[in-house]
């Protein structure tokens, strides 16, 4: 199974987050749900 490597920056932060995953459309989702993580706070929009 191939696996994506992704960074997202977070300018409110000035840091980046690296991940990885084998669904990238599902994670950007996850991503753009409201959370306590990295990007619950600091990025409301992720597109493809």
């Amino acid at each position: 199974m191939p696996f994506i490597v992704y960074i997202i920056y977070s300018s409110v932060k000035n840091k980046f987050y690296i991940g990885y995953t084998s669904d990238l459309e599902e994670r950007i989702i996850r991503h753009n749900q409201k959370s306590k993580g990295f990007t619950g706070i600091t990025i409301t929009v992720l597109t493809l």
